[in-house]
């Protein structure tokens, strides 16, 4: 059931909208990390460092948030904190599945 008189999502699925752009945030900012290692910046690599570092920490926390609603067990949360930004890759491709409790709410409408 939508949140809000206007809205027609619910809150999980705003959440699993947010989710998705920190996911691609959170592999880009990795990617701009490992460049500016490779090129040999200091300089980069603690600012870049710093950044992706707090992105990181919000995609573990929306991580651990977005699990129970989502039917997520502890193994897949593990892999997805884990193996980095590989991981946040899986979790946006988990993220593509249908919402489990907008499906409900749409099948009943």
């Amino acid at each position: 059931m939508p949140d809000y008189a206007d809205e027609t999502t619910t809150e999980l699925e705003r959440k699993v909208k947010t989710m998705r752009w920190v996911c691609v945030v959170e592999t880009v900012s990795y990617c701009v990390l490992l460049g500016l290692w490779i090129a040999g910046s200091r300089l980069g690599v603690q600012l870049a460092g710093s950044l992706h570092g707090t992105i990181f920490l919000a995609f573990a926390a929306m991580t651990f948030g977005l699990m129970k609603p989502l039917g997520w067990t502890w193994r897949f949360l593990a892999a997805a904190l884990l193996t980095g930004p590989i991981g946040s890759l899986i979790v946006l491709q988990r993220l593509r599945q249908p919402v489990p409790s907008a499906v409900g709410v749409r099948a009943a409408a």
